[in-house]
Order: C-alpha cells, then structure tokens, then sequence
C-alpha cells in the first residue's frame, strides 16, 4: 500500500493510516449543530470489489438505535476538515454483527465517494489473515479528548498507538499490557501523561509485513483498567459489504 516502508511508529505511518479513517458522532437530533453530540467513535474506510464503505463497531450502531430510540431525529454524523470543516451524514446500514465480531457496515450515497485527502483501505490486497504473536499493530483513530468543535471552530486530532500482539484468535487479535511495563508519550505540546481511549471504537488497525501495510481488522475494545486492546478480525467480508456468515468465528 505504500511504494516505501516506514517505521510504524513515525509520523508518516500515521498520517497514511488516519487518510483511511474518519472521526464519527451520535447526534440526538440531526438539526443540532456538529458540535452538539452525545458519543464518539470512529468510521474505518474500506473499499471491497471497487465499492466504498465506512465500517465501526456494531456497540456504535446499537448506541446509534438506542439514542433514536429515545430521540426519533438523532443522527450518525462522521467530519472532516477537508479542504474545510464538513459533516458527513444519511450513511446507510449494510450489514452488521454484534455477536461475534461487532462490526457495523455502512455504504454512502452512492457505491464511491470521494473524499478530499481521505483514502479507502483496499480490503482484497491489504487484509492479513495470519497476523502473528510479536509483529507490531498500528492503530489510528480519533478518541474524544482529541476531538474540539465548537461554533467556530474544529481540530479533529487523530492518535497513535503502537504495541506487539498478544495472542491471535479466530475473533480477535489481543494487544495486551502483559508485562505491565507501557508508557505512555505524547508528542504534543504541552504534554499529556494519559489519555481516555473513549472513541478509538473502529478505528483502523494495520501490521507493517515485508514493507507493506496490513489491515487486520478494528478496534473493539479497549480496557482502561489492564491496558488490552481487543481488534475484531474482519476475514469475513465479502462483496457488497455483507458478512458471510458461513466465516463467522464462534
């Protein structure tokens, strides 16, 4: 996906994976202005047999039914600062699955959207079936402490987390603290010392394999407590942006 390698820890790598992400939001009401939304979380772009799709966790989507539940009006709303601030709205549920994988599949308007700098991760050429124990993931998304919208403005800041691969399963691949040795660094001025992980739900997760980028699924989880990072694998994809149910892990 890349012509060059570059370290997964680098600027670049980040700049590249979050082109292939965009921030997302639950509205009460879709007449509510952008910065008025009551949870976060993050679209990964996907591109299946020349078709473009925006994939979350399907604990996004429930929260989505639960708000319009309760709020008839409310709204799934992704942004971009690109060339200016835009919402992104009317996205339409594909397929989802909430038991085993909990993955939300979502198509535009039309079966390709061009998106001003944002790119689609090409799923048949990019997707590792066999990530293995110790290979570094790279995600990129966009958690709510870096999100500011206000009536003037917007900064969309996306972060970075780099960390080894636990353990791999048919469902998931486990980025846990196992030593309980992680530290946490900020680059940005002034510093932080930690940050609420709230958000990061869908965001993009790659491996860099013989100096490619590997997409390897999303990000479901992401315990505060013990530091593990849960990322469901997405090999059941097929075309039209549905989940072939006979591949389902159970």
């Amino acid at each position: 996906m890349l012509p060059k390698a570059i370290p997964v820890d680098s600027d670049e790598a980040a700049h590249f994976i979050a082109c292939h992400t965009l921030p997302l939001a639950i509205k009460e009401d879709a007449a509510h202005p952008p910065y008025q939304v009551i949870s976060r979380a993050t679209f990964s772009l996907i591109e299946i047999a020349k078709q473009h799709y925006f994939v979350t966790s399907a604990h996004v989507y429930e929260k989505y039914l639960e708000v319009k539940a309760a709020h008839p009006g409310a709204q799934l709303a992704a942004y971009s600062t690109e060339p200016y601030f835009m919402e992104l709205h009317g996205f339409r549920l594909i397929d989802w699955d909430s038991k085993n994988l909990d993955i939300a599949i979502f198509g535009g308007q039309e079966n390709r959207v061009e998106l001003p700098s944002r790119l689609f991760i090409p799923y048949e050429a990019s997707y590792l079936t066999d990530p293995e124990i110790g290979e570094m993931v790279c995600i990129v998304g966009y958690p709510s402490e870096n999100i500011e919208v206000t009536a003037t403005g917007a900064a969309l800041n996306y972060l970075q987390i780099v960390f080894p691969i636990s353990s791999v399963s048919d469902r998931h691949v486990v980025l846990a603290d196992e030593t309980g040795g992680r530290t946490f660094v900020d680059f940005v001025h002034p510093s932080a010392q930690s940050i609420d992980l709230g958000g990061l739900s869908g965001s993009a997760a790659y491996v860099l394999r013989r100096s490619r980028y590997r997409f390897i699924g999303i990000v479901k989880e992401c315990h505060a407590g013990n530091q593990t990072i849960l990322i469901s694998r997405l090999g059941c994809l097929t075309e039209g942006g549905r989940i072939d149910r006979l591949q389902l892990p159970f």
